[in-house]
């Protein structure tokens, strides 16, 4: 949601995910010295075969990307990402990965004028979203155990990056108070906000690949309240407790609430199930 209302604005494309910057860039020695044309061309034409850029059409014109002779990976992923922008007829873009959480200094280093808007929702939403699924893991556990670690990881390394390139927002606030939190983006990117932003949701289905549409209902229409805090009344007891004990850390250090009181029988039973049957 967050990527199609950004991408709605005048100036910036944000493509479908990509999640391959970081890998390729400790990959990049392997194809040797990126002023090369021939290294260039090998290591686009690899990008080029990745199954998100093929998702997201990043590539239509190598020429065109390699007309702007990158010295280094992270130009050459710029050359692309700038190719793709530009088609779109904008001049500057973004991207939106999950594959980045962990990634966010490898990031940074590569592109030292990026800006980081890192989104987070309630864990426990987060949860219950991967229940609807297929390719989610429904083994609650592991899904705190992921969601406290990454969080509080983005989290930490943004502080040091500052709030001149880290922004943090939560889900809710999007959500709930689209504008303001829209505007407050704007002023963290040095764009001016548009009101185009809010109405995302009239192009989103156009912007979004059609193999994904299954997962992203949501992300294509129009801000819902309801998706906020949904756990509440749709995610079993025993499961919030069992997320509350391991991602406490997480829950308390982003302002979401934390259920207090002693495991029942129930929640002993469903660590069990989690332990035993349902491992993964």
């Amino acid at each position: 949601m967050a990527r199609l209302m950004i991408n709605s604005h005048p100036n910036i494309a944000v493509p479908f995910e990509t999640g391959f910057f970081a890998r390729y860039q400790r990959a990049a020695e392997r194809y040797g010295d990126l002023s090369e044309a021939e290294n260039a061309k090998a290591a686009l034409r690899d990008i080029a075969g990745e199954r998100f850029a093929q998702f997201g059409k990043l590539i239509t014109d190598e020429d065109e990307v390699l007309a702007a002779r990158p010295g280094s990976m992270a130009e050459l992923i710029d050359s692309v990402m700038l190719s793709y922008a530009r088609r779109q007829g904008k001049q500057r873009w973004g991207d939106k990965s999950p594959e980045h959480n962990e990634d966010i200094d490898v990031l940074a280093t590569m592109f030292p004028d990026a800006k980081i808007i890192h989104v987070i929702r309630d864990g426990r939403d987060v949860a219950l979203s991967h229940k609807s699924v297929s390719w989610a893991s429904r083994h609650l556990p592991k899904v705190a155990r992921e969601w406290n670690s990454t969080t509080i990881l983005c989290d930490k390394i943004g502080g040091l990056l500052g709030p001149e390139r880290y922004l943090l927002v939560h889900y809710e606030d999007l959500v709930r108070n689209t504008e303001t939190v829209l505007r407050r983006i704007c002023t963290f990117i040095d764009e001016p906000y548009s009101e185009q932003m809010l109405d995302y949701h009239e192009t989103a289905r156009q912007a979004m690949p059609e193999r994904s549409l299954e997962w992203h209902q949501n992300s294509v229409s129009r801000p819902d309240p309801s998706k906020c805090f949904a756990w509440k009344t749709r995610l079993p007891e025993a499961d919030v407790k069992i997320f509350d004990e391991i991602a406490q850390e997480a829950l308390a250090r982003f302002g979401y609430e934390v259920g207090n009181g002693p495991s029942s029988f129930g929640t002993k039973m469903r660590k069990l199930y989690y332990a035993v049957v349902a491992r993964y």
